[in-house]
């Protein structure tokens, strides 16, 4: 059998062989049962409590993969591959075993498919969890009793630095000491200065990125969506901040994962932890309360506009000049159709500093682009493509053939059959029939209803239905433009999964458009296949050309 190994350490203060060790157990596993190594995967210091780690995100795309690469994965301990119990029940049960890979804890030699498996690792996930929910619990501790004392809590603020504090009471742990940064406090004060004055929030990151002042996350390794420099958001939280006129918050928002992200969820006031610095101030309390006049009872600074109904290439077009991502730079209504433009969102915002590319595209045109690029790939590569559907298409009536009823209905089944088994024996043995008689109907009722509930969750054998012609899956492909702006949600989920990249070159006063898919053909020589089309000013665009 082909395994793979996943080793994962927390943080920088430990070990970075643990890696190492990690990855030698596993091995031995391995080994002792004849079993090869095909791939190891690995993240070090890294969190267990986020799923947001380039190795195991690497892993679970290889799981995916075809021909698949290897057929269990070994851990060390189950706490490796995550300390959230929900994080795990997902991977173990639902993204590896969803696609046949089984896991193995070598520390305990279970296996996700061994009798028993379910009730075991969702016993660990469980212990796992109550002791990251500990660590939270006494690092929150900590950080409070630093707020209170009026120590560095974490985090940056822009116009601010620290230094460990003097002569700490315990050398091990010395505790960090906040101090105004005179050149950030500078410019901290301009900002305010300008908006008092009139300057829009755009107008004044315009003017920092030009004069070459560095934003609050550039040159840390800070990657933003938008990419470097100021933008109308970060000059509006700034402006926000009472740390500017000496007032410390800790504790005033907790973050809370979802499906989609983390959220911030504000605290009740009563949980705040609220220190008066004057040694901090920056601006005065004249200059806050001319920003503070700015704004009015119903229009909050930064507050952003309502969302409007979004295109089926919102949010997945990226600007080759810089990185950032394309956004909606002004629209016209027409035949009571709405018409917009996009535009880098960097040069829009951050000006020509951050980037140079100004050149704006009609939404219409762009979907026209992708749509005809997306038609051209499949006309030239039908035969994979046909066979790559055909495929997916059985593996997907296997995975239905074999996804078990629902255990609840199983039990519920067997509980109600006894009941009108011993209803049964009951009615044969005793004279007085009628009310037992209504139990009995009663039951068996219920017995019947369940059971087609039950039954229906598998199809019957046979009737899987059969896949589409090969004329009619062609036919899906007729009308591409026409598909993608009926349905714009659904198409930008589809676009999002097919697609790694959807770029913009600037090409003189035109654009070249870029498509890299995240989807191959299902042969070992197919790699990751990248296609081109030279677009779009004016009347239409070139034809579109392909490579491997």
């Amino acid at each position: 059998m082909r395994v793979a190994v996943y080793a994962r350490f927390s943080t920088t203060l430990q070990d970075a062989r643990s890696i190492e060790d990690q990855v030698r157990r596993c091995g031995r596993f391995a080994s002792e049962r004849d079993w090869t190594v095909a791939a190891e995967f690995s993240d070090a210091a890294q969190s267990g409590a986020t799923l947001e780690r380039a190795g195991l995100q690497r892993l679970l795309a290889s799981a995916g993969a075809r021909p698949r690469p290897f057929d269990a994965v070994l851990v060390d301990d189950l706490s490796r591959l995550s300390r959230d119990a929900g994080h795990s029940w997902r991977i173990v049960f639902e993204d590896l075993a969803g696609r046949g890979v089984e896991l193995y804890d070598c520390t305990t030699g279970m296996s996700s498919q061994g009798p028993g498996a379910r009730l075991m690792f969702g016993a660990l996930g469980l212990v796992n969890d109550t002791f990251l929910q500990l660590v939270k619990a006494e690092t929150h501790r900590g950080l409070e009793g630093r707020a209170l004392a009026g120590f560095a809590t974490g985090g940056r603020c822009f116009g601010y630095a620290t230094r460990l504090e003097e002569d700490p009471p315990d050398p091990d742990r010395p505790r960090s000491v906040t101090y105004v940064n005179g050149a950030e406090a500078r410019t901290v004060r301009r900002i305010f200065e300008a908006y008092a004055s009139g300057s829009s929030l755009r107008e004044i990151a315009q003017r920092l990125n030009a004069s070459g002042i560095r934003a609050p996350y550039d040159g840390h390794g800070y990657s933003k969506p938008n990419g470097q420099g100021w933008s109308a958001v970060t000059i509006s939280f700034l402006l926000r901040n009472e740390r500017y006129v000496g007032r410390l918050v800790w504790n005033k928002r907790r973050f809370q994962r979802t499906p989609t992200g983390t959220r911030a969820l504000l605290n009740p006031k009563d949980k705040w932890v609220v220190k008066d610095r004057p040694d901090l101030r920056i601006v005065d309390d004249a200059l806050w309360s001319r920003v503070r006049a700015r704004t009015s009872d119903h229009r909050r600074l930064g507050t952003p506009k309502p969302r409007q109904r979004r295109g089926p290439l919102s949010g997945l077009v990226v600007c080759a000049a810089c990185g950032s991502r394309f956004a909606v730079s002004g629209q016209k209504r027409k035949g009571g159709r709405i018409y917009r433009n996009l535009r880098c969102s960097a040069n829009a915002t951050r000006g020509d500093a951050i980037c140079a590319n100004s050149l704006a595209i009609a939404e219409q045109k762009l979907t026209m682009a992708v749509a005809h690029t997306i038609r051209g790939t499949v006309d030239q590569y039908w035969p994979e493509f046909e066979r790559a559907f055909r495929a997916e298409w059985a593996d997907a009536q296997v995975r239905l053939a074999s996804s078990a009823p629902s255990a609840d209905l199983d039990e519920e089944v067997g509980r109600l059959t006894a009941r009108v088994d011993r209803l049964s024996d009951l009615l044969a043995d005793n004279g007085d029939v009628e009310g037992i008689l209504r139990r009995l109907r009663a039951e068996e009722t219920k017995l019947r209803e369940l059971r087609e509930r039950r039954d229906a969750l598998v199809a019957p054998k046979g009737s899987a239905p059969r896949p589409p012609s090969a004329q009619r899956v062609r036919a899906y492909f007729e009308d591409v433009a026409g598909t993608l702006l009926a349905n714009p949600e659904g198409a930008r989920e589809a676009l999002a999964a097919v697609f790694s990249g959807i770029t913009l070159r600037p090409v003189g006063q035109n654009y070249r458009l870029e498509l890299e898919m995240t989807t191959a053909a299902p042969t070992e020589e197919s790699g990751r296949r990248k296609s081109a089309l030279s677009s779009v000013a004016g009347a239409g665009f070139e034809p579109a050309t392909f490579g491997l």
